[in-house]
């Protein structure tokens, strides 16, 4: 009898290694078409690991690890989000709060809400095509923005909309949110985030920078955006203040989207404002593809794609299946620091994912 479930079991397996294998060619060959140094990926059905892998190098003659670190960009902002959101399961505020109370310099602080600042429907403009902050930043991607400096980059423009009347993506007001964080809850971010997101979730290779400090081993960085190829591994992540400053693993990075996309990080009702679909008919935002609160929802599948200095990544969730989905690549000298190389691999995995 065991030699027959055995025989059963055989074709199973086999044709489970057949699809793994075939992803990780798959990786591989849009690595070495695309131009990247690296790429670190990983599938999870459930809480179960069906793939990880790590293709290319961190430095030359080192391989890429799956242990090395790397920036999470705007994993943060949305795990930033999920703090907003546990003040308010708290009844610290309420969503509908006007942010006038904490921040009441701010234009029209009397009319923008909490939701409005996490849902971008705001008003305020984005600092980061600010022509003086990129002029700035290229000139010393090392330096340090203070919070204050980006909200007024931000805000140089006037507001491009009267709040809550259109939407327009925005990382300034995920510095608002958490200053309003702080005054809440008399925390620093860096301790916020470390107390109710990582050691909440028992992640051991996650840490919050302030600056650009980030402990090996490491997965380096390479870009030429400033119109050299450059090692970027430790260029300032200030500028993404509160919303991307988080060096992390895949293993842990898929630990925060789907403790946040299952409603175990934060209350069913939280996940529901989360992902209520408030912004479709404003912008570009449409039923099947628009942005919830610090997380796009496309196809009703929850999606966070960081790009910072030379990193790009894809994380995703179906909440629906419990599949998460994973993938972060580091540029090579060859790589278009202008596509987003984590969207395209999107498909990839999805594909893979959809046929467990």
């Amino acid at each position: 009898m065991m030699k027959a479930i055995h025989l059963v079991l055989m074709p199973i397996l086999l044709a489970a290694n057949t699809v793994q294998a075939g992803l990780e060619e798959d990786l591989e060959t849009f690595r070495e078409e695309n131009g990247l140094t690296a790429i670190v990926a990983g599938v999870w059905e459930g809480d179960n690991s069906v793939f990880r892998g790590a293709f290319g190098s961190a430095m030359p003659g080192i391989p890429a690890d799956l242990t090395m670190k790397f920036r999470g960009g705007g994993v943060c902002l949305t795990a930033l989000t999920a703090i907003l959101l546990q003040t308010a399961e708290e009844g610290l505020v309420d969503l509908d709060d006007t942010i006038d109370e904490w921040l009441p310099e701010l234009p029209m602080a009397d009319q923008v809400t909490l939701r409005m600042l996490a849902n971008c429907t705001s008003g305020y403009g984005d600092y980061v095509p600010n022509e003086d902050f990129l002029d700035s930043f290229d000139e010393n991607p090392f330096q340090f923005f203070t919070p204050q400096q980006l909200i007024d980059y931000g805000l140089e423009g006037g507001m491009r909309y009267k709040p809550g009347e259109d939407w327009g993506y925005t990382h300034t007001t995920f510095v608002m949110i958490g200053l309003i964080l702080e005054q809440v809850h008399g925390q620093d971010i860096p301790d916020l985030m470390e107390e109710r997101v990582f050691e909440a979730l028992a992640l051991s290779d996650t840490v919050y920078t302030v600056g650009p400090d980030l402990k090996p081993p490491l997965l380096h960085s390479y870009t030429t955006e400033r119109g050299v190829f450059e090692d970027s591994t430790f260029w300032n992540p200030s500028w993404t203040s509160f919303s991307g400053s988080i060096g992390s693993v895949v293993d842990d990075v898929a630990l925060i989207i789907r403790s946040i996309g299952s409603a175990s990080l934060i209350s069913p009702s939280s996940l529901k404002e989360m992902i209520a679909p408030t912004t479709v008919g404003l912008g570009p935002n449409t039923e099947n593809r628009f942005y919830g609160m610090g997380i796009g929802v496309v196809n009703g599948i929850l999606l966070q794609n960081p790009n910072f200095g030379g990193y790009q990544g894809i994380v995703a969730y179906d909440p629906k299946e419990d599949k998460t989905m994973i993938a972060f690549v580091t540029l090579g000298q060859e790589a278009d620091p202008s596509a987003h190389h984590g969207m395209m691999l999107y498909p990839i995995l999805k594909s893979f994912a959809e046929g467990l």
